[in-house]
């Protein structure tokens, strides 16, 4: 996933993919502010190859991924993430995605919530949005 960071107004670190929609609706993939990143809600979407894979472990395991790039790209890493918001149209589907998160937050143990609402597109399974903060060393 192709990702640029530009720095804007108060220092802020702007963080933005090739994704067709944060281009349309004009929002950033993430933004880090100070000691804190603010990361949007991510599917699995495979940006490289412009497609999503239809099952929700699959799709799991590219939004953690993606987030993952993200933190990256500011100099953060899963480890700072303080606070995860997942959401997850199909409760039925849910429980096979835990193991991967499960995984992902072990060492970690952010407060999390889980949200079973629609999402905007109908091929969406899974998405997360974290918020990270940077502790100096």
């Amino acid at each position: 996933m192709e990702i640029t960071t530009t720095v804007g107004r108060n220092g802020r670190v702007y963080v933005r993919t090739q994704s067709k929609t944060e281009k349309w609706v004009k929002y950033s993939r993430a933004i880090k502010d100070g000691e804190w990143v603010f990361v949007s809600n991510t599917s699995g979407f495979r940006y490289d190859e412009n497609r999503i894979d239809e099952g929700i472990v699959d799709q799991t395991r590219q939004m953690i991924l993606n987030i993952k790039a993200a933190l990256q790209s500011v100099g953060a890493a899963p480890e700072d993430i303080v606070r995860a918001v997942i959401y997850c149209p199909r409760p039925d589907e849910f429980p096979k995605a835990l193991d991967l998160i499960a995984g992902f937050f072990s060492s970690i143990e952010p407060a999390v919530t889980a949200v079973c609402a629609p999402l905007a597109e109908p091929s969406l399974l899974i998405e997360m949005e974290v918020t990270a903060l940077m502790k100096r060393a």
